[in-house]
Parts: C-alpha cells; sequence; structure tokens
C-alpha cells in the first residue's frame, strides 16, 4: 500500500456534481452534439492535455454522455437536461509532468463556460 504521507501523489481526480447548468442546443438537441464534442476537445487541448478518442452518446431523453479518453488518463461528464444537472469526472495522472493546474483549469471551464453551472460541488482525490 502506497504510503500517502511521505510521497508524491501519482494524480488528482476531480469529481463535480453541476446544479442549475443552463440549457444550450447541445443539451436538448442531438444536432449539436458534434459541437460541443469539438468544444470540449479544443479546451481540452488548449489546458495541455492530449487526446486520444472520445466517444460522445446523444440518449433519447436528450441526455448526453461523455467519455475522452487522454494520455494523462480521462474525462467523463452525464448530462440531465430536465433536472439541469449535470455530473463530471476529470483524472489526470502526474507521470511525466504535474497536470493538476491543467485538470483544475478544465473543471473550471467546462463547469463554468460549457455547462454553465450555477452551483458546483466539487471533490478532490488525490489518487
Amino acid at each position: 500500500m502506497k504510503d500517502f504521507n511521505s510521497k508524491k501523489y501519482n494524480g488528482i481526480h476531480l469529481i463535480g456534481d453541476l446544479f442549475e447548468c443552463g440549457i444550450d442546443d447541445f443539451l436538448v438537441k442531438k444536432s449539436g452534439l458534434t459541437n460541443l464534442q469539438k468544444k470540449i476537445e479544443k479546451l481540452i487541448k488548449v489546458s495541455g492535455l492530449e487526446v486520444l478518442g472520445s466517444y460522445f452518446h446523444f440518449f433519447s431523453k436528450n441526455a448526453i454522455t461523455g467519455v475522452i479518453a487522454l494520455a494523462e488518463s480521462h474525462v467523463t461528464f452525464h448530462t440531465w437536461p430536465e433536472q439541469s444537472y449535470v455530473s463530471i469526472d476529470i483524472f489526470v495522472c502526474n507521470y511525466s509532468r504535474d497536470n493538476s493546474t491543467s485538470a483544475h483549469e478544465l473543471f473550471n471551464v467546462l463547469s463554468k463556460d460549457i455547462f454553465k453551472s450555477k452551483k458546483i460541488k466539487k471533490q478532490l482525490i488525490n489518487r
């Protein structure tokens, strides 16, 4: 078992519950899905993380699940537009460099600028 008191963490895991989210076209129309995917992938790249691949799925009740594999680990989100709620999960490893700042910045941009959340519950797990 790793001694977290004496060694640097391997990475961070950010888990978020986003409430009172703004409902844009991509949250209620399948036609907005490609635009959402491009926006999120661009934000990930701008944050200094590397996108390996992604999959976004639109459900019949206007909900979306997105999974983005990163060289550093992953980003996932799930939307419930009828409740104006989004869950988000960002895990990055710090193997070759410390990606913690990038993960926090990406979380903030996704929660505020993309999903337009007015209330955010954010958890940090050191791993």
